[in-house]
């Protein structure tokens, strides 16, 4: 398959590139596609590469505060994402383990976009065009709900000069 070509929908961080829509992770063993956590987790890691990012943080981001999930489901995240880069659990050079604190991914950025602000930017972008495809079904919620008030007005006085 052919890299993913960069745009403000992908993230670049080390040799890896993330498509954020189609989550899929291009980088030196080829293409795979990932989970959408897998793909959030590497997003958020990716907003600020070599900064440690706090647990409840990742947490809050992941699933939203959620204390049933929290610990061991954060775990096991890590774990597949760390697969998915081919990072070595026992000595990743990645995605690191801040010993009580959170996670840390230390990747060169090639682009602006793994960079802190180019990363909040792509992600800004991806919620931009999230928000216009919701903007969209409203608008075409409200055309439908239209249309149908026009339909019924139209047949409520031709049922009612029905005979009974």
């Amino acid at each position: 398959m052919a890299p993913i070509p960069s745009s403000p929908l992908s993230i670049e961080f080390g040799a890896f590139t993330l498509d954020t829509v189609s989550r899929r992770l291009s980088g030196p063993h080829g293409e795979a596609s990932v989970s959408p956590l897998v793909a959030r987790l590497l997003a958020e890691l990716a907003r600020a590469p070599g900064e440690t990012i706090e647990r409840a943080a990742l947490i809050a981001a992941l699933w939203r505060d959620d204390p049933l999930i929290a610990d061991a489901a954060l775990n096991r995240l890590v774990s597949e994402a760390r697969q998915a880069v081919g990072d070595d659990p026992k000595n990743p050079s990645l995605i690191q383990t801040v010993p009580r604190r959170g996670y840390r991914l230390v990747a060169v950025s090639p682009s602006p976009l793994g960079k802190a602000e180019g990363s909040k930017v792509g992600l800004q972008v991806l919620n931009e065009v999230s928000y216009g495809k919701l903007a969209a079904i409203g608008v075409l919620l409200l055309l439908v709900a239209t249309a149908l008030k026009v339909l019924l007005d139209a047949l409520i006085p031709v049922v009612s000069s029905l005979p009974r």
